[in-house]
């Protein structure tokens, strides 16, 4: 007869040979459940399952990510000026002078008279047209100065709207965890190691991964971007996983030094022997094969074992 053991699970993660002891996941939390008997919850916060092994050892991932907002990566140096800024206003056009009155000879009494008034308006005439010039002069350049001013204000408006989504905006730092359950107690492993390219031995608790960096990011200047995906492609760049790959045998992991870069780890059913490419060939798709042994628990030097594979 089916009898209810679990409602509401995420995922049946393993079930034992003898079909006595299952392991499932719900609500984020990793449980074992012998049958007839009380369930315990092995782990809370599960972010994945890596291995659980017929002994009760478990490897598994804690996801712990956080949203960081991306104003936290950015220096604003243009904040003071940009507060102290103001939209600049159109120059008015300016109202020139009148031009002064041309005398005629019909208006005067003597030749003289006529002569010095003529003489005279000529001056005036003079004096006129240099202010005029004068003020045509300064009001274009108060149209230049209009249309630099703009600019500049609208690349602070631009800043303006860049510092919205800098401060609405969040980028997500990958950050996750391998754990080792000797059946009683959680280890750490690793405090942060890729989410992918893990693999494992079936029989005996022996894993591989790549352990993952985070890089120091210097702060940018808002005055060096445009818009927010530029420093998201920044932030991007400064956060990789390295070349190289670790081995955990239990709790205890080992990095593997390669000579160039590595690949193609491959580990046998009982975890007792690794295999990896080395010196991969830009050229050419082939490089050296090492070997590991592990043995009693204990992770053995890499061992060159055919060339050009």
């Amino acid at each position: 007869d089916k009898e209810k053991i679990a409602s509401d699970i995420s995922d049946l993660v393993y079930t034992n040979k003898k079909a006595t002891t299952i392991y499932y996941e719900k609500d984020g939390s990793l449980y074992k459940q012998d049958i007839g008997k009380d369930k315990v919850e092995v782990a809370s916060d599960v972010y994945r399952v890596i291995r659980v092994y017929e002994s009760g050892e478990i490897y598994y991932m804690k996801d712990a990510s956080t949203e960081v907002p991306l104003m936290n990566f950015v220096t604003d140096d243009m904040k003071d000026a940009d507060a102290a800024m103001k939209e600049p206003e159109y120059p008015d056009y300016p109202v020139y002078p009148s031009s002064p009155s041309r005398p005629y000879w019909f208006e005067f009494e003597t030749d003289e008279e006529y002569q010095a008034a003529f003489e005279q308006y000529e001056k005036d005439y003079e004096e006129w047209q240099k202010t005029r010039d004068r003020m045509e002069k300064e009001y274009n350049d108060a149209v230049d100065a209009y249309y630099e001013d703009q600019e500049k204000y609208n690349a602070k408006s631009n800043r303006d709207d860049l510092r919205e989504d800098l401060a609405e905006k969040t980028t997500k730092q990958n950050k996750y965890s391998i754990y080792y359950y000797d059946g009683k107690e959680a280890t750490l492993v690793s405090e942060t190691a890729e989410d992918y390219d893990i693999d494992y031995a079936e029989d005996a608790p022996v894993i591989i991964y790549v352990p993952l960096v985070q890089s120091e990011i210097a702060k940018i200047k808002i005055s060096e971007i445009s818009y927010y995906w530029e420093l998201e492609d920044k932030i991007s760049e400064g956060q990789s996983a390295t070349t190289e790959y670790s081995i955990a045998v239990k709790n205890k992991s080992t990095a593997v030094t390669a000579e160039k870069e590595s690949a193609g780890f491959t580990i046998n059913k009982a975890g007792t022997t690794i295999y990896y490419l080395d010196n991969l060939s830009e050229d050419h798709n082939y490089g050296d094969l090492y070997r590991i042994n592990i043995k009693n628990g204990a992770i053995g030097k890499a061992e060159l074992y055919d060339s050009e594979v």
